[in-house]
């Protein structure tokens, strides 16, 4: 199914066609991937860790990246655990969550351009609010 996706997107590049991407269609496979890989391989097999970056990807696609980064953080401990800090797996891994830390975003008025985000704020419930005191 990858490599029919990557040659569809090689051909619509070659005739200049805009790719349409169905992305919420697009996510909801990639998770029942990850769940059939995590299911009947285990989360430590590669395929599982493959899959589970490209269902971060979907994520990211529609905005969730905080969600995705945190995915991918995870897969990078079970990587190092199960096949070591060199795998060729782990460095996938990694390299994928350095992206997704860079926090790219884009301004709608010069959308082919991204720039790096200043911040990001999460609320957790350790914070205090000053409104209780």
């Amino acid at each position: 199914l990858a490599t029919e996706k990557m040659i569809a997107i090689i051909n619509a590049r070659l005739d200049g066609v805009e790719r349409q991407v169905d992305h919420d269609a697009n996510l909801n496979m990639e998770r029942k991937k990850y769940k059939f890989y995590l299911d009947n391989l285990g989360q430590n097999h590669i395929t599982t860790i493959n899959a589970g970056i490209s269902y971060a990807q979907a994520l990211s696609d529609l905005c969730y990246t905080i969600v995705a980064e945190r995915n991918v953080a995870k897969l990078h401990g079970i990587s190092q655990r199960a096949h070591g800090e060199n795998h060729n797996c782990t460095v996938e891994v990694l390299t994928c969550l350095k992206r997704f830390r860079e926090r790219r975003v884009y301004i709608k008025s010069r959308p082919n351009e991204t720039f790096q985000a200043l911040r990001y704020y999460e609320e957790s419930d350790d914070d205090d609010d000053d409104d209780d005191q």
